[in-house]
């Protein structure tokens, strides 16, 4: 459905937006929820469901509702700046012209030579033995890429000789979408412990 937007709105889309986040709809609060609200409704999570949310905190967290709040304030301060920056994202996101991916135009090409650098880097450092480790994090329901579209990035690495030298694993995040799953007490955080723990090591 998004990608039968033409080009010309695109270039606008920062304006439209603004107007459907701050006037029209305020909650709506991301492009992924306008596009999806043409063809069908992502279900969000209700406010009793973050009210009753059992909080597992730690010092660096905080707890969902001030998250929400958060959020709110967040999408309210972005429309004050300059934001003629989606537009850009919005044609590179759907592909609306050939070349704008680079090397990521067609993924299983992609794959191999993601393959054959880190073979020759590991020639050059044959202390590190470890793979490359590639963690795919999907959203339960993604209203941009749908289940279509992590199958198919599923399936090329399995179609794919990694050769030992790249791992790959795909998670799926109960509960989240699109914009939620970056939030704090889901797959980003998780991420961001992951790169402490193996920096540390």
């Amino acid at each position: 459905m998004a990608r039968m937007i033409p080009t010309g709105v695109l270039k606008q889309w920062n304006k439209v937006m603004k107007f459907v986040v701050t006037k029209a709809v305020p909650s709506l609060c991301s492009s992924v929820d306008v596009l999806a609200s043409m063809g069908g409704s992502i279900p969000r999570a209700s406010k009793e469901d973050i009210e009753h949310r059992e909080p597992n905190l730690t010092a660096d967290e905080m707890d969902p509702r001030t998250a929400e709040e958060l959020e709110n304030l967040c999408v309210e301060y972005i429309f004050l700046e300059d934001t003629t920056g989606m537009n850009d994202e919005a044609v590179v996101c759907l592909k609306k012209t050939t070349g704008l991916w680079g090397v990521c135009e067609d993924l299983p090409i992609y794959i191999r030579w993601l393959v054959r650098a880190e073979q020759w880097y590991q020639q050059g450092h044959p202390e590190e033995k470890q793979p490359l480790q590639i963690r795919a994090i999907f959203a339960e329901k993604d209203g941009m890429i749908g289940p279509k579209g992590q199958k198919y990035f599923e399936d090329c690495f399995a179609r794919s000789d990694l050769n030992g030298v790249v791992s790959f694993e795909s998670v799926m995040e109960k509960g989240t979408g699109h914009d939620t799953l970056w939030g704090l007490d889901t797959a980003f955080l998780k991420i961001l412990r992951d790169i402490k723990d193996t920096l540390s090591q």
